[in-house]
């Protein structure tokens, strides 16, 4: 009984660390989709060597969100 009781608990604080990760990453693609639904696209003008730049999607630097009480690490657009 002494050993079940700290495993349940570890396990309880990890699955709801791993619950408000998703909730907060969900809540992260929620507002970036809802504020690039009401804003306009930017024009972009690219150098005059006729190729378009190469973009990719990655992490960016962990912030903290003060509503949910977690990190979160935005995803970023990079352009080359």
């Amino acid at each position: 009984m002494k050993r079940l009781m700290p495993a349940c608990a570890a396990a309880a604080i990890a699955i709801g660390c791993f619950v408000l990760q998703q909730v907060a990453a969900d809540d992260q693609a929620t507002t970036a989709s809802s504020a690039a639904k009401t804003s306009p696209a930017p024009k972009v003008q690219y150098a005059e060597s006729g190729r378009t730049p190469t973009c990719y999607w990655t992490r960016g630097w962990p912030t903290w969100d003060k509503e949910a009480g977690v990190w979160v690490r935005p995803r970023i657009r990079v352009c080359d």
